[in-house]
This record gives structure tokens, C-alpha cells and sequence, in this order.
């Protein structure tokens, strides 16, 4: 793991290159580190997880149908604060089970 400091070109960088690198930004430090992505092919998911990843894909699902639906979309707009982006209001609000 490196960090970056005083590098313009990698400063404030978040994201993944070429499939080998994992840089992220971390704003209260103000540091951008590099490091290997993570191998995830042999992790066991238990139950739980399992359940959480599959309410998370539905709410996905169902939050892309609500914002492409104008009824639909005007209704959430309505209940969304102003603070808040429509599209994360909308799927925190499914993740939780309240739409």
C-alpha cells in the first residue's frame, strides 16, 4: 500500500486502474492511497449477507423503475427532502422497507 503525497497528477484520484490498482481518497487525512484490489473469489458469504446483497439488487432494481416512471418520480420528489439526492433518498428508503 503507497501513499500519495504531493502528487498532482494522483491527488484527491479515487477508482480503479486497469483492474490491478485500487486508489482512494480519504478527505479528512487529504492522503490518496494505492493499493492491490483485493481478491474476493474465495469469500463464503454466510446467510445474512447473502439476504442483504439480494435486498440491495432489488432496491437497485426497483429505484431504477421509479426514477424512469414521471408519476412515480413526482410522488418520491414529493417526499424527499431538499438536502437529500432523489436517487440515494430513494434507495435508502427501499433498503429500509418504507416504499
Amino acid at each position: 500500500m503507497a501513499t500519495v503525497i504531493d502528487n498532482v497528477v494522483m491527488q484527491g484520484m479515487s477508482g480503479k486502474v486497469n483492474r490491478q490498482l485500487l486508489a482512494k481518497y480519504y478527505k479528512q487525512s487529504g492522503k490518496t492511497v494505492i493499493s492491490k484490489i483485493p481478491d474476493m473469489s474465495r469469500v463464503k458469504f454466510n446467510a445474512a449477507q447473502k439476504r442483504a446483497q439480494e435486498n440491495h439488487k432489488e432496491a437497485l432494481i426497483r429505484r431504477t423503475a421509479i426514477l424512469k416512471d414521471p408519476a412515480l418520480r413526482a410522488e418520491w420528489e414529493a417526499r424527499c427532502p431538499s438536502h437529500r439526492r432523489l436517487c440515494d433518498f430513494v434507495l435508502s428508503e427501499l433498503m429500509l422497507g418504507r416504499g
